[in-house]
This record gives structure tokens, C-alpha cells and sequence, in this order.
């Protein structure tokens, strides 16, 4: 029997399939040794932000007394670098745009590295908040996102104008112009960032238009900026207090406050694999509890005076960091996923740019309850006055206590994405596995023979 030769003009057509090619890993050709030493290039510019931040808290008292700083204005230390940082943490990602972003994180790697070194050496205290500043730009440019120019000199005009007018209530008095101007100031900046930002077209701005339109956009933000607004305080004073009054060395205040260290390491790890990410609006809410109960053993602890220590300071300690750090997770989860999946970035770097604002806010609050003592030695004495310490820590735990109220009340859970980042995940692998499939049926496809 003799085949017969197909009729190739009867061939059914094949219908083409456009399949999207799949993500490329542009670090799976690395050998492990490049994997190893650029991971650690991350980890150690990480581990010099937060040396520049959380260190700093510890240090104060000490480098304040080196640079004839007074306690008011001891506060700028920290200010120095976590203003610029905030307010220019979304500006290093146009930077990004027109050149190398491995350029432009060498360079900000690099640049805060010499500058942390050049700055251990400054006698000038001067000099020292102006290098410190700069090297808060540098550090910037190792986390980059994106923004436009004018937003963020507004935003950072709007910051420093803003503290410099709170740690002026210390020294100079709630009735002083340096106090009332720069505050006057920053409020009316406010409503001209806002209005600069709503103007710019789509992709120019710092924030995505309609962004306040977001479903639980109100009750997220007060979360996450009252947060920082109560931990950043309590770091600080407690730091501050050890080393000015109690007169414990800075090794000792360090591992008088390592349990909250610990404590954020141990929860952290733990709150991403709970149940608490599944329903926040449960979970922020009793976190607040525990961040308000412990601001009130705090501030009854009387300053931690021998035992006081064991009995207050610790348990405070323990609860606070575990209600903070519960939060701090579903901030930097639920708020990045109510973004579009094209902002995901921008939300990123708006959820630490909130914790910086708040933290700041939060410090300059803070300062002002100690208040107007043009002498250095007068302010020692307000700050060795508990009073004046429990008196802000009743504010920023009532703070803490009212964001939690507001987020019980105003966040729907029904408003959130209903597809998680996993279930997101795992849709893309299917649809690229599918498109796969289909692809293989092309190729492998035998014509038809009527």
C-alpha cells in the first residue's frame, strides 16, 4: 500500500501563540562567590543605615557632651540624618532613572561609608550636623525609588522647618519667634507639597494621584506614622536618661535596652509566619493596647532606679516591642499591597518615609515637654525631673492608644486585595507555565489530513 501524500493546502492552520517571556534572574549566572559578596554589600549598607538611626539613639548623651551641644538641641544629632533621609528617600530613584542603579548604590555605599569615617573625627559640632546630613543623602542613594525635585525640597523644607521649631521650645520658650516662624512655616508648606504634587502628571510626582482613594488609606498611614511616633521617643529618652542621670556608660545603656532588640528579632520573624497579617484589623488594635500599656509602666517606672529596672523598664520593654513590632510587619505588608501593583515601589519607600516623619515628630514632641531652659544646667535638672518624662510618655502612649481606636473603627477588611502576595505569585506560575504548554503544542503540533 502506497501512503498518500498529504494534501498540504487542506493543513488546518495552526493559531499562534505570543507568550511572554519569563522573568530573567540576572543574578543566576553569577558564580556563588559574586552572590556572597554582593549580599553582603547589601547587608552591610543596611547595617549602616541603621547605625546611623538606632546607634545614634544610644549615643547622643555622649557625642552632645563632646560637641557643648545642651539637651535641647542634643536632639539635631539624630535630626541630622533621619530628616534628609526621609524627606529624600524617594528622590534617589530619578537619580536611578538616568544612570546605573549599581553606580548609583556604589556611589551612596561608598559616600556614607567615607563620610561616617571623616565624621567620627569632627570636634565642630557644626561640622558634624552638616557631614552627618550628607551622609544621609549618600545613604539614600542605597535605597532608591522615585520622585520629582521640587516635592522633595518641599518635603524636606516642610521636615526641618518643622523640628527646628519644636527643639526651640526648650531653650527659648513657647512665646518665641523662633518657635512660632519656622512652625507657621511648615504648616503652610504642607498644603503647597500637596497641591505641587496633585499638578504634576501621572508618573512625575512623588505620590500616585488618587492615592488618598486608596481602600484603608487614612486608618494605615496614622498607624504607621503614630508607631515610630511612640518607639523613636522611648529608645531616646530611656537612652538619654541612663547615661545624663543615671550616669550608666553607653555598653551599659545598651544592654540595658537590648531586650527590646531581642524582642523585635524573636516577634519579627514569628509575626510573618502568624495569623496576625490575615485580619489587621484585629491585630493593630490589640497591638496598640500593648504599646499603650507599656508606655504607662514606663512612665510610672520613675526612671528605672535600681530595681525599678526589673519591675517596670524590662516587662515595659518586652510588651511595647512586641505590640510595635506587629505592627511595623503589617505596616510593611498590608500597606504596600492596598497600592497597584505598578506603585508597588513607591509604596515601599512611603511606608519608611511615614516611620522616619513619625519618629521625628515623635523626638521633637518629646523635647518640648522639658520645657524653656536657656541654661545647660537647668535643662539637666528638667530631664533628671521625671515628671517631665512621664508626662510625654502619657502623650505618645495616648497617641498610640487613639490610632488604634481609629484603625478599629475605620479599616474594612473587606476593602482589601483579595488575592495575597502568594496567591499573586502563584497565579503568574500558572499563566506562564500554561503559555509554556501551549507553546510546546505549537511546536510538537502534526498536521491535520482531511
Amino acid at each position: 500500500m502506497i501512503a498518500k501524500e498529504p494534501n498540504h493546502t487542506n493543513v488546518s492552520k495552526i493559531e499562534e501563540v505570543e507568550v511572554d517571556p519569563a522573568p530573567t534572574n540576572v543574578l543566576a549566572p553569577l558564580p556563588a562567590r559574586k552572590k556572597g559578596i554582593l549580599l553582603f554589600c547589601f547587608c552591610l549598607a543596611v547595617f549602616m543605615d541603621v547605625a546611623g538611626t538606632s546607634a545614634a539613639f544610644i549615643m547622643t548623651a555622649p557625642i552632645a557632651a563632646d560637641l557643648g551641644l545642651d539637651i535641647g538641641n542634643s536632639i539635631w544629632i539624630v535630626y541630622a540624618y533621619g530628616i534628609p533621609f526621609a524627606a529624600l528617600l524617594l528622590f534617589a530613584g530619578r537619580v536611578a532613572d538616568l544612570y546605573s542603579p549599581s553606580l548609583v548604590f556604589a556611589s551612596g555605599f561608598l559616600g556614607c561609608g567615607v563620610l561616617n569615617l571623616v565624621i567620627s573625627f569632627m570636634t565642630n559640632k557644626y561640622a558634624f550636623l552638616i557631614l552627618r546630613a550628607i551622609s544621609a543623602v549618600f545613604a539614600v542613594f542605597t535605597l532608591p525609588s522615585s520622585v520629582n525635585m521640587i516635592g522633595a525640597d518641599l518635603l524636606l523644607a516642610l521636615l526641618v522647618l518643622f523640628m527646628l521649631s519644636w527643639t526651640q521650645v526648650e531653650g527659648q520658650g513657647w512665646n518665641n519667634p523662633l518657635f512660632i516662624a519656622p512652625l507657621v512655616i511648615s504648616l503652610v508648606l504642607l498644603p503647597l507639597f500637596l497641591l505641587w504634587e496633585n499638578k504634576l502628571p501621572v508618573g512625575f510626582s512623588l505620590l500616585p494621584h488618587g492615592m488618598w482613594r486608596f481602600p484603608n488609606m487614612a486608618p494605615l498611614v496614622i498607624s504607621a506614622l503614630t508607631i515610630f511616633l511612640w518607639y523613636a521617643p522611648y529608645q531616646l529618652r530611656m537612652a538619654t536618661y541612663f547615661q545624663v542621670v543615671l550616669h550608666d556608660s553607653a555598653i551599659i545603656t545598651g544592654v540595658k535596652i537590648l531586650p527590646m532588640g531581642v524582642t523585635a528579632c524573636i516577634v519579627g520573624g514569628v509575626a510573618q509566619h502568624a495569623s496576625v497579617l490575615h485580619n489587621p484589623r484585629y491585630s493593630v488594635p490589640i497591638s496598640s493596647i500593648l504599646c499603650f500599656g507599656s508606655g504607662l509602666l514606663l512612665a510610672f517606672s520613675g526612671g528605672g532606679h535600681g530595681k525599678d529596672y526589673w519591675r517596670y523598664i524590662f516587662p515595659s520593654q518586652i510588651i511595647g516591642t512586641m505590640g510595635a513590632m506587629v505592627i511595623y510587619v503589617i505596616m510593611n505588608t498590608v500597606l504596600i499591597q492596598t497600592f497597584p501593583q505598578d506603585f508597588a515601589g513607591v509604596a515601599g519607600s512611603f511606608v519608611q518615609v511615614l516611620f522616619q516623619i513619625g519618629a521625628a515628630i515623635g523626638n521633637a514632641a518629646q523635647a518640648g515637654f522639658l520645657g524653656a531652659h536657656t541654661d545647660s544646667a537647668k535643662q539637666g535638672e528638667a530631664l533628671a525631673d521625671w515628671t517631665t518624662s512621664r508626662n510625654s510618655f502619657f502623650f505618645t502612649s495616648a497617641v498610640i492608644g487613639a490610632s488604634g481606636v481609629a484603625f478599629a473603627l475605620l479599616f474594612r477588611h473587606d476593602l482589601m486585595p483579595k488575592a495575597g502576595l502568594e496567591d499573586q505569585t502563584v497565579a503568574a506560575e500558572a499563566e506562564r507555565e500554561g503559555a509554556r504548554d501551549a507553546e510546546a503544542r505549537q511546536v510538537h503540533a502534526v498536521p491535520t489530513i482531511n
